[in-house]
């Protein structure tokens, strides 16, 4: 009776873990920050650990293990040797992070969550999660709110999110993507689901809002996903008299109501004709990283460029109309490609058609039906909520990167293993018996991801608490050095000259601490090269305000960190550029030219890239070439937002004219 009783206790452990890591994702604004996703991984942990005890507790202990789980653990190993075999190591480690949490986590729903209660509570949970969100998406789009509010603090929405709803989300688009997983659940249990009268009429009205908040998301793929995962939930529902009627009816609603907002929604409207409008014979900028994905994944065709490479191989890539970091593909398949190569999306095609496989076979056993009627079946609704909300995943990642947010992903995968888990009910082939070498080698793999997650996530944390710091500083520095150009201004009131040297004397201490914290953080983990860029950054930033050797010192040492990114991140063409000026600021232009050239050749359609290059022939005294390149960087981004490149031409042309009137 003990052992039964730590035993439920542990499921039940298990059960408030995974619910708090579904809750918390969502809440601290998809967990794409490290701080959040640290969080998500020590639950995950905790989870792992009591299944562990579950795993000796129960003395007629099974595993369940269909064939999805090989491919789990096939991608897994593929993540580890791909993570040590990358060229940029503490990209991959971050990829590697989050395939081994997810991969854990999939196993611990699949093996511990698999009660008809448990999952009931998490879909019932996810939808109260959602429904929530959905009324807070509301607010902000009639509000047209400014501000984002979650878990940790406000957050200023960026200027091209104004006016749509997010909830939590800072992007409308993931938290669409969110809501749409979500909705079939909650019009299946509403449907199929054996629940009171009160509870499917709560059901049906949560669903209407989670549609509400798709709709003022004004996110495009997550309004084609959602609609044609409900087209497919119709299709089923219609098919049987007891749900024909209301379904039709539902469906009734649901087609006016979208018509209606897409006729008089202001922003519908825009967002529509901006797809629509074609544009150098393309409707939509995210389009554009189409192809350079496609060019490095044929690079790169078996293996990829590395997990998580895509953002950091794009600069030799780039068309010329996309100026920004893209950060992801917008389409996780190509994504998935240049990432991972053929090796790595056959095994992600291979998990979803495992899952799909499953599901199909387990609908028949669950699903209380005959030709012409079915009966209410809880088990029956996940399947085909779950099922057809994870269609819309794969709808949407035609446009997306959903499943790169990590709240999403989790939700993906927990959906997944809740499907995978009704298996169960349909075949006993997939059991593995409680033999005692099945269970030791289920604890040492399960203890061995443990040890090994905590090790990365505890290096991780580290690194993320200095890195905070530095931000915090780095912040203040851009407020006073704002409140100091406005002092400084032409037109100002008066020049409180006392005032400006304390702003002055500040921000260089701030400066200093800045630079001295992420010194730590790159003690920690050496191999992040954003580090050492902004330690390179903040030197170069100490040599300006200040002078004599004392601006000399900093500018050596700023060099060689310079010097140093570039070895831990050969792509990137800022440390090049940085070293160049560097270099010329000691008037060794011969070296610094080299740099400038090595920035041109890692990213020559990059306008900021072009700008320097010019910058470098101005300091030389070369004004023709100077401003052969200048306008050239101009070419490629406008003036109001190529502010060097146009504010160096108007001093080229002065220089040239003195030059012309001298002669």
């Amino acid at each position: 009776m003990e052992r039964e009783q730590i035993d439920n206790w542990c499921g039940r452990g298990i059960l408030g873990l995974v619910l708090a890591a579904l809750v918390f994702g969502p809440l601290s604004a998809g967990a794409v920050g490290s701080f959040e996703f640290l969080v998500i991984q020590g639950l995950t942990l905790a989870a792992a650990s009591l299944w562990v005890v579950r795993v000796w507790l129960q003395e007629n202990y099974r595993l369940l293990f269909p064939p999805i789980c090989w491919v789990v653990i096939l991608f897994a190993g593929l993540a580890v040797f791909r993570s040590h075999d990358a060229d940029l190591q503490y990209v991959a480690r971050g990829e590697l992070i989050q395939v081994l949490t997810y991969s854990l986590l999939f196993f611990i729903v699949l093996n511990n969550l698999h009660r008809q209660e448990s999952a009931q509570l998490i879909g019932i949970v996810l939808i109260c999660l959602a429904m929530a969100l959905s009324v807070y998406a509301i607010f902000q789009f009639f509000t047209n709110t400014d501000y984002v509010w979650h878990l940790l603090h406000p957050e200023r929405k960026p200027e091209q999110y104004m006016g749509r709803g997010s909830g939590t989300y800072i992007c409308p688009n993931h938290f669409a993507g969110f809501v749409e997983i979500v909705v079939p659940l909650a019009l299946a249990f509403m449907f199929k689901g054996r629940f009171h009268h009160a509870t499917k009429v709560f059901f049906g009205y949560a669903a209407l809002v989670m549609l509400a908040g798709i709709a003022v998301s004004v996110s495009r793929g997550g309004w084609l996903a959602t609609g044609l995962a409900l087209a497919i939930l119709f299709s089923i529902l219609v098919r049987y008299r007891d749900t024909r009627l209301p379904a039709l009816v539902f469906l009734t609603l649901f087609a006016v109501g979208a018509l209606f907002a897409l006729r008089q929604g202001f922003q519908a409207q825009k967002r529509w004709s901006q797809f629509f409008r074609e544009s150098g014979g393309v409707f939509d900028i995210r389009f554009y990283l189409w192809d350079p994905a496609v060019q490095i994944w044929k690079d790169h065709f078996w293996w990829g460029a590395g997990p998580g490479h895509f953002n950091e191989r794009f600069a030799a890539y780039r068309p010329e109309i996309v100026q920004a970091s893209p950060g992801w593909v917008h389409n996780d398949y190509l994504n998935t490609l240049a990432d991972w190569g053929v090796v790595g999306a056959v095994l992600v095609l291979a998990a979803w058609v495992f899952l799909y496989w499953g599901a199909f076979k387990t609908w028949h056993f669950v699903r209380r039906a005959n030709d012409i009627a079915s009966k209410p079946s809880s088990r029956g609704a996940l399947i085909l909520g779950g099922g057809i909300g994870l269609s819309a995943v794969l709808f949407h990642a035609l446009v997306d990167f959903n499943m790169h947010v990590p709240a999403n992903a989790l939700v993906t995968i927990v959906m997944m293993a809740l499907v995978t888990g009704y298996l169960r009910f349909a075949t006993e082939r997939h059991w593995l018996s409680s033999r005692w070498w099945i269970r030791t080698l289920v604890t040492l793999v399960v203890l061995a991801g443990i040890g090994y997650l905590g090790q990365l996530g505890f290096v991780r944390f580290q690194e993320a608490r200095h890195v905070a710091v530095a931000d915090r500083l780095h912040l203040s520095i851009g407020r006073d050095t704002q409140t100091f150009q406005e002092l400084d201004a032409p037109g100002a009131a008066s020049l409180n000259w006392e005032q400006m040297t304390a702003l002055s004397r500040k921000v260089v201490a701030e400066t200093r601490k800045e630079v001295e914290a992420l010194k730590l953080a790159n003690q920690v983990e050496p191999s992040n090269f954003k580090t050492t860029y902004r330690i390179g950054q903040g030197l170069r930033s100490l040599s300006e305000l200040t002078e004599g050797e004392e601006s000399d010192g900093y500018l050596t040492e700023a060099l060689q960190w310079f010097l140093k990114g570039i070895e831990i991140n050969p792509f990137d063409p800022y440390n090049h550029l940085r070293a160049g000026m560097c270099l010329d600021g000691f008037r060794r232009y011969d070296e610094a030219l080299e740099h400038f050239e090595k920035s041109m050749e890692l990213d020559p359609k990059n306008y900021y890239v072009v700008a320097l290059y010019g910058w470098h022939f101005f300091q030389v005294g070369d004004y023709a070439a100077a401003k052969r390149w200048f306008q050239e960087s101009l070419r490629l981004s406008e003036w109001r937002l190529n502010l060097i490149a146009a504010n160096y031409m108007i001093l080229v042309d002065e220089r040239l004219a003195a030059e012309s009137r001298a002669l």
